[in-house]
């Protein structure tokens, strides 16, 4: 059940905010409004996937880095001063947990009693 995603195209943005999931018609969900088959439906999915957009991180980063994005690289001096770590050190699934969009489903996951 993977995912192919562009690189270049696909935002990763969704995964730094906690409101709403975007489908693949490109309709916002709101995570509070998902109906809990919906919610777990798409814990599954970005957990099977995980790998996919990670890759995608990775890629991104990549080009930032070859662009010489000097934000990218005070970013990464500081997480590997701070953390000992660089954003590719992380498996795929500790970045998805590292994500504010995973740690909401989650949440919300629980707050359900699921």
């Amino acid at each position: 059940m993977s995912v192919l995603l562009n690189y270049d195209e696909f935002d990763l943005g969704i995964f730094n905010q906690e409101r709403y999931w975007l489908n693949a018609d490109g309709y916002e969900i709101e995570i509070v409004e998902m109906s809990t088959d919906y919610l777990l439906t798409l814990i599954k999915y970005l957990e099977v996937n995980a790998p996919d957009f990670y890759l995608v991180q990775l890629k991104q980063i990549n080009l930032k880095l070859e662009a010489k994005d000097e934000s990218l690289l005070i970013q990464e001096r500081i997480n590997r001063e701070f953390t000992g770590k660089q954003s590719w050190d992380s498996t795929p699934m500790e970045w998805l947990g590292s994500t504010l969009l995973f740690r909401t489903l989650l949440l919300e996951k629980a707050l359900r009693g699921e």
